[in-house]
């Protein structure tokens, strides 16, 4: 019997050996498995959170899909996986940025504005909450700002100008002063306010008005030049990537900057690049 027991052995190891052998043909047929999602190229002004937006998915998820230990850098040619199911919900875009002071910590800031430090971390793509430092921007989820709305100063009342009498009678006709006009534009990418040639308070902050609404819309920015031909623009705030239909577009700092006439404008992008005429509006800053 002992013998017979033996003698088996080597056919059951012939087997196991030939199903060895065809398993991994099977598996080396199979091929590596495939990443679900598809793959994008960065363009020059992409960030991650702006990409995960663009296609409903966040920046946890592509970080993690194609290893970046630094989601905040990126660089144009870039080529990124882009998961086609993300493995985090997608945050709200509402929100705004915050930059970091000498004492905060994520906790702090959480209370301050009342969110949680994961969801700071969430939004930002912070491999570590524990590391945050001094000057760093953060995008605050779901809170906004409450806006600055300029006091509302009403004019002097003038009286009416009385002709003195003389011998021959005659009309006075009142003067008449130019309402301000607001500027002409495209309706889906317009400012309300400022209107054209309106004097700004040079030691205040001037909040901005207007649409910024097209079809396939990705981001507006609003910029401001010196002068009546501006030869260069520059950025106010950060690009806002949600449409406003007559609301609050932003808030300009005008504090710093000297008095003289300024050219304010709006530019609307949609997610091909393209975009509107920019509307314009000239400004004057005066103390």
């Amino acid at each position: 019997m002992k013998n017979k027991i033996c003698n088996r052995i080597p056919t059951l190891l012939l087997l196991l050996m030939l199903l060895a052998a065809v398993t991994g043909i099977v598996a080396e047929a199979a091929g590596p498995p495939q990443p679900a999602g598809f793959y994008y190229t960065v363009r020059w002004g992409d960030t991650l959170s702006s990409i995960a937006y663009r296609f409903g998915t966040t920046t946890w998820a592509i970080a993690q899909a194609n290893g970046l230990y630094n989601p905040d850098y990126i660089y144009a040619g870039q080529v990124l996986l882009i998961p086609a199911q993300p493995t985090w919900p997608a945050l709200s875009p509402s929100g705004f940025y915050y930059t970091v002071r000498p004492g905060d910590i994520l906790s702090s800031i959480a209370r301050r504005f009342g969110t949680t430090y994961q969801a700071i971390a969430i939004a930002n793509s912070l491999l570590n909450p524990n590391c945050i430092f001094v000057g760093q921007k953060l995008f605050i989820p779901g809170y906004a700002p409450l806006p600055i709305v300029p006091t509302y100063v009403p004019p002097p009342i003038v009286p009416l100008a009385v002709p003195t009498a003389i011998p021959k009678p005659y009309v006075v006709y009142p003067t008449i002063v130019p309402t301000p006009q607001v500027a002409v534009c495209d309706p889906r990418a317009s400012i309300l306010y400022p209107t054209v040639n309106t004097k700004l308070d040079g030691w205040g902050t001037t909040f901005i008005k207007g649409t910024a609404s097209i079809d396939n819309f990705w981001f507006y920015k609003l910029e401001f030049g010196s002068g009546e031909w501006p030869t260069a623009w520059a950025v106010i705030g950060e690009l806002h990537y949600e449409p406003v239909v007559s609301g609050i577009l932003g808030y300009w700092n005008t504090g710093a900057l000297p008095e003289g006439v300024y050219i304010l404008r709006l530019v609307v992008v949609d997610k091909t690049g393209n975009y509107l005429e920019p509307c314009e509006v000239r400004v004057i800053i005066e103390r």
